[in-house]
């Protein structure tokens, strides 16, 4: 027996399922991000518009005016670079975390912006470390209630960043110790410059232990044994260990490493950004459930993926123009270059290619 619907009949029978009341409960039908607990079952998604492209570059009609610990650089490329810049050190206070997390509550609507880039204006200090005045307060003394402890804001900040849609990338050419390195770990990615990049935990020598991150994150990337030598002995480390040991991807020259993440960066800004994040949603909850369960959350994530964008017509196009010859699938960097054209979701209509 032979299947006679096609992959887009597939979708559209499952979108008049929909309408009919036949979705289960926990499918999300409406745009936006889905805030409903995930289903194990298909997730239909329907935006109101299809607003995968933009002319206009993304916060350039004023949100977000008036910041004073980084700036932000938007290009219609799909590419924001945020540029740190709270001089002297780049400290990290309650005013940078505040003006962060309204950065990321941007970030979480903004469906055109594929790619953060996270940089310094100072070419000393990436980002510092968590401003010293919050560590004065008597805690054991005064009983400070761990609800206002502004550290735990910090904590809370390092998950939003993983969490957010976009793929975040850290461009790190200056010292990047505490606070600094704990919320770089919190990015998706990370590339250090030579002879100006250094890494350090001094926590455990000032007399506390890593928070926000510094711990939990650092044993995932390097293992536990690798992280308790950074902790406990406090020791500068540079790029090129940095790359060795796994807290960056890539230690470049100095003068190579801006072509190199921007080339990176417009090359990831391509793909669509329902699987952009899909991929990246499912590969991080792999890393904390079960096997089986990641299998489970990698459906999820494809499925939502094939319901919000283009999947259905570049799939469409592969099996018709490129998985029927040896030719077709010869030349994979043309094929992902025309895929990127097609951009309907599958419930609008796709021009012939």
């Amino acid at each position: 027996m032979q299947w006679a619907l096609s992959l887009p009949m597939v979708c559209l029978a499952f979108v008049s399922a929909a309408a009919q009341g036949a979705v289960p409960e926990g499918a999300c039908a409406q745009g936006g991000q889905c805030s409903e607990e995930k289903d194990e079952t298909l997730l239909l998604q329907l935006p109101a518009s299809h607003s995968e492209e933009k002319d206009s570059p993304v916060f350039a009609d004023g949100r977000l005016s008036g910041l004073k610990t980084f700036s932000l650089n938007s290009t219609s490329d799909g590419v924001l670079r945020v540029t740190f810049n709270q001089t002297p050190t780049n400290l990290i206070n309650t005013l940078f975390v505040e003006e962060m997390n309204k950065l990321c509550g941007e970030l979480e609507q903004e469906p055109s912006t594929k790619v953060v880039i996270f940089q310094s204006a100072n070419e000393a200090i990436w980002l510092g470390h968590y401003d010293a005045n919050h560590f004065t307060v008597q805690l054991a003394a005064t009983g400070l209630p761990r609800k206002e402890n502004p550290l735990v804001d910090m904590t809370a900040l390092g998950v939003r960043l993983t969490k957010l849609p976009q793929v975040t990338m850290a461009k790190i050419a200056g010292a990047c110790r505490a606070g600094g390195q704990e919320l770089a770990l919190a990015m998706d990615m990370r590339y250090a410059a030579k002879g100006k990049a250094v890494f350090k935990q001094p926590e455990v020598a000032m007399g506390i232990n890593p928070g926000a991150g510094g711990v939990t994150r650092l044993v995932r990337v390097v293992g536990l044994a690798k992280a308790l030598e950074i902790i406990l002995t406090a020791d500068d480390y540079s790029a090129e260990q940095a790359e060795a040991i796994g807290t960056v991807n890539k230690a470049l020259d100095a003068d190579e490493i801006d072509a190199y993440v921007e080339k990176l960066a417009g090359r990831i800004a391509q793909w669509p950004a329902a699987s952009i994040n899909a991929a990246k949603q499912a590969t991080y909850e792999s890393g904390d459930t079960t096997v089986m369960n990641s299998l489970k959350n990698e459906e999820f994530w494809m499925w939502k993926a094939i319901t919000q964008g283009p999947a259905v017509h570049r799939m469409e196009y592969l099996a018709k123009h490129v998985q029927t010859s040896a030719e077709g699938e010869s030349d994979w960097e043309k094929v992902l270059k025309h895929a990127q054209t097609l951009n309907a979701p599958f419930w609008e209509k796709q021009s012939e290619e």
